[in-house]
């Protein structure tokens, strides 16, 4: 989640210029990386910047944070059908060929 007060902008660099500022930048957050190199750029240029750019990437949730599910998601089904799965593929048999298998 965002601050109320943040804008998106995104630009394209050529990828010379994108390891220049990975190797520059070093452990810094790359959006900090370039809201420091705006903010001295804009102070140069006499439009000083104060701790605006220090804005967090991003801001607490008020949503509780998600939790991993103890399911496995598109898992392969196993070779033998559960009981309960029997019972009903039975059913479903009977009601297809109208009598019991």
């Amino acid at each position: 989640m965002r601050a109320a007060d943040q804008v998106f902008v995104g630009i394209w660099i050529s990828d010379v210029l994108a390891d220049k500022i990975e190797q520059a930048r070093g452990s810094t957050p790359r959006s900090q990386f370039f809201r420091d190199a705006v903010a001295e750029l804009l102070a140069s240029k006499g439009f000083p910047v104060g701790d605006e750019k220090n804005a967090p990437d991003r801001v607490k949730s008020k949503y509780p944070a998600h939790r991993s599910q103890s399911v496995v998601m598109n898992e392969k089904p196993s070779s033998k059908p559960a009981a309960g799965h029997k019972r009903l593929l039975k059913k479903v048999g009977e009601s297809v060929t109208g009598s019991a298998k």
